[in-house]
Order: structure tokens, then sequence, then C-alpha cells
């Protein structure tokens, strides 16, 4: 006998941004990458598939922080 699996928990998420230097950068560019619960496979949100531009002004970022 299969268990019933459990209904995704409906929540609604703030669009995700990169925070980069301090501060929330958003990448209109970018696509999103959809985030699963791991223990029912739903969807339960996405991030953004960051842009090449935006990594490296994260990478610009993080090597002006060390």
């Amino acid at each position: 006998m299969n268990a019933p699996q459990p209904k995704a928990a409906l929540v609604n998420l703030p669009k995700s941004l990169n925070f980069i230097g301090g501060e929330w950068v958003d990448d209109p560019n970018a696509e999103r990458i959809e985030v699963r619960d791991p223990a029912t496979e739903c969807v339960i949100g996405s991030i953004p598939r960051s842009t090449a531009a935006i990594v490296d002004r994260a990478a610009t970022a993080a090597r002006k922080a060390f």
C-alpha cells in the first residue's frame, strides 16, 4: 500500500535578488530556477539564474572585500 503524498505548502515568496557588495541587486535578464521540496519534489519557489554580468559584479565585490 502506498502512503498518500503530502501536498506542497503554497508559499508566496518575495522575488529573489542577489546580495552583492552589501546590497540587494536585481538581474532583470536572469532566467528563474525552480526550487523543489526534496521530500515531496513539489515546486516551492524559484531563484535567479544570474547572468555573467551579475556573476562578474559579485566576484569583483568579493575581491574588494578581502
